[in-house]
């Protein structure tokens, strides 16, 4: 992209989430910022700037969310998933931890827009497999019960970490190795996982 361009995406971008934050009122000092604004911003803005700027969604490497996008207990989990960026972002309460980047599902089988909850962890989950050293089983959240419903979706490692950045997967969330082998460590069953645009 020539540096024009991204002189000029760089400034929509800007001036869209100024737009943004003055509109909401974010930037008064007497208001907390809603942990829900990194978002919608990030969502809408990518969608505005990609149309404004001619600059594919492929392109756009946002910085890191200041927040997590939903609500986190202090000491607890959080793996959000951002599928345009294709990058994951990891939470303990309301602080990044780290932010990997991840494999999300082809065309045909995308990896959908949800809420989960890690049901299982596997160490090196069989030899020859596309899982990698490490597998995590997410269920999917079912808002009619509140209750959380098996799947076959997960986030794992891969033995093509060449195409890592890609959509490549059957809607799985695919990682490094070493990358998924630290975010296994560290989360445990339960842990919160939010898949946005």
């Amino acid at each position: 992209m020539s540096s024009i361009k991204r002189f000029l995406f760089g400034l929509v971008l800007v001036l869209s989430l100024l737009g943004l934050v003055l509109v909401r009122g974010v930037g008064s000092r007497s208001q907390k910022p809603s942990a829900t604004v990194p978002v919608e911003v990030n969502s809408s803005s990518m969608v505005e700037n990609e149309k404004a700027s001619g600059v594919s969604s492929e392109e756009i490497q946002l910085k890191e969310p200041p927040s997590p996008p939903v609500a986190v207990e202090s000491g607890k989990w959080l793996i959000a998933v951002y599928l345009t960026q294709r990058r994951l972002y990891l939470y303990n309460g309301s602080q990044l931890m780290s932010s990997y980047e991840v494999a999300i599902g082809k065309q045909d089988s995308p990896t959908p827009v949800d809420r989960w909850q890690i049901s299982e962890k596997i160490v090196n989950p069989g030899p020859g497999t596309q899982f990698g050293t490490r597998w995590m089983r997410i269920n999917s959240s079912n808002p009619a019960t509140g209750a959380y419903e098996r799947t076959d979706y997960g986030i794992h490692g891969t033995d093509e970490e060449d195409k890592i950045g890609t959509p490549v997967s059957a809607g799985c969330v695919r990682m490094r190795n070493q990358d998924i082998e630290a975010v296994f460590d560290l989360v445990p069953l339960g842990t919160a996982v939010v898949t946005l645009p």
